[in-house]
């Protein structure tokens, strides 16, 4: 085999590989932010035991790499709101607080981030229907409205990757290694 062989058979390997790789859900969820959106309402919260007027949407960036769950909430209908959090809990299930976020930050322009664990940040990033958010007041101590996150169209897309060239006209291609 040509030595110009044996590297476009060590290039076609390599972009195979990478576009196996990058294509992969996991690679995909936790390489790069993914966004996500909810909308809460009192019915949400089952058994009537949310706010009847309340309602909040949000949008929500999950960046594993870096650590942090971003957020922009609005709500309206309620007095008072006194919590948000992130919870772990499929629709109907109540679940343990995974994220605690700043109350006192929504309904204002622009994201808000919070520091998170990159485990927790990667199991929403991977199963994000697996978790919801909730707002609290002191009407409804254990939550005025709920809302399951769920992806943006976005993020269903791998993400683009580009693959280093391996020589250019002015560069000389690397001598294989002895075994290729």
């Amino acid at each position: 085999m040509s030595q110009f062989s044996k590297i476009a058979r060590a290039a076609a390997v390599a972009v195979a590989l990478t576009t196996t790789i990058a294509s992969t859900p996991a690679f995909a969820a936790t390489s790069y932010p993914v966004k996500l959106k909810a909308a809460a309402t009192g019915a949400n919260e089952g058994a009537g035991n949310g706010s009847p007027t309340g309602s909040a949407s949000g949008n929500f960036i999950v960046s594993v790499s870096r650590g942090t769950f971003c957020y922009n909430i609005t709500s309206k209908g309620m007095i008072g709101t006194n919590g948000v959090h992130i919870h772990k809990g499929a629709v109907g299930a109540d679940g343990p607080v995974v994220i605690l976020m700043n109350f006192k930050r929504f309904n204002k322009p622009g994201n808000v981030c919070v520091k998170a664990s990159p485990a927790i940040l990667s199991a929403i990033a991977m199963s994000p229907g697996a978790y919801y958010f909730n707002l609290h007041t002191p009407a409804f101590p254990a939550g005025a409205v709920r809302g399951q996150l769920k992806g943006m169209s976005s993020t269903t897309k791998a993400p683009v990757t580009k693959v280093p060239v391996l020589t250019t006209p002015t560069t000389k291609a690397p001598s294989p290694k002895p075994g290729y």
